[in-house]
């Protein structure tokens, strides 16, 4: 399908729309919709838009989002805000959000804030933040500090969070340190472990020892736990104890022994064996293969 639409893409349109609706014909509309929008975007995008609503045309259009917003931003967002609510629209709001933010920040806010309270706004806000952090994470996170209190200012927060995880994630943290506390600061809180811990665990372990005692450092806790429990259980063994939560803290120490005793099972047994897990615990554990 992919050579088919680059030799001759009005063959290949036509070629997909004969075949029999389903997972194939979606797949096949979807590619020749990539490759034509890499030769003739203006042919591809008007193609798609006339397909008849329904999966082929949404997949389609995450195909060559990208190529369109890159070419033609403010087209690719005047479209985005004329389709009528749903999927396909929140989808290529984000899409358009995120990758117009990311070369101008200030355009890409003025069309997110047009649109009314709801998912589509939520959808804008997140992308436009998420966009803007890769490449000046203080300037989106400024940004979010003056939103209204609402889904859109959360999601936009996590968005933030993610991004500047990645690039600096000490800054980050010390950005969501400052929230009070509640829903906000544990999912931020769980946001910036989950990614930092892939990139630099001891890092990230040290800053959960700077966090005093509630329910964000519960949630960042577990996310460490999460993402180390496969990988460097005898880094995830310690903070799994300290969970406060009786049953949380059980099921987390069951998950970082059964990946610890795939990998060295001494070192999983010996930890098992003076561990506060109820015995049945243990030895369900113990028995497996």
């Amino acid at each position: 399908s992919y050579q088919m639409a680059e030799s001759a893409p009005q063959a290949a349109a036509d070629y997909a729309l004969s075949l029999p609706a389903g997972q194939a014909r979606n797949d096949f509309i979807s590619r020749v919709a990539s490759s034509w929008g890499n030769a003739d975007l203006t042919a591809a995008v008007a193609w798609v838009q006339q397909l008849p609503d329904g999966q082929a045309k949404q997949n389609a259009m995450n195909s060559m989002s990208y190529q369109w917003v890159q070419a033609d931003p403010q087209g690719a967002a005047a479209y985005a805000q004329s389709l009528p609510t749903g999927e396909m629209q929140n989808n290529l709001v984000n899409t358009v959000a995120n990758q117009w933010a990311a070369t101008d920040p200030k355009a890409a806010v003025a069309w997110a804030s047009q649109f009314p309270d709801g998912e589509a706004r939520n959808r804008a806000l997140a992308g436009v933040t998420s966009g803007w952090a890769q490449n000046a994470p203080q300037e989106a996170a400024g940004y979010v500090a003056a939103l209204p209190d609402g889904e859109a200012r959360n999601r936009a927060t996590l968005s933030v969070v993610t991004q500047w995880a990645h690039s600096e994630p000490d800054a980050a943290a010390a950005w969501v340190a400052g929230f009070g506390e509640g829903k906000l600061r544990e999912n931020a809180a769980r946001e910036l472990v989950s990614n930092w811990a892939r990139e630099d665990s001891t890092a990230a372990g040290q800053w959960l020892q700077t966090l005093p005692a509630g329910a964000s450092r519960e949630s960042a806790v577990q996310a460490y736990v999460n993402d180390l429990a496969s990988s460097s259980p005898e880094l995830a063994a310690p903070w799994a104890e300290t969970i406060t939560d009786q049953n949380t803290r059980y099921n987390q120490i069951e998950n970082v022994a059964r990946g610890w005793l795939q990998a060295d099972r001494p070192a999983a047994e010996a930890w098992l064996a003076k561990v506060n897990l109820p015995d049945d615990r243990k030895q369900r554990l113990l028995k497996q293969p």
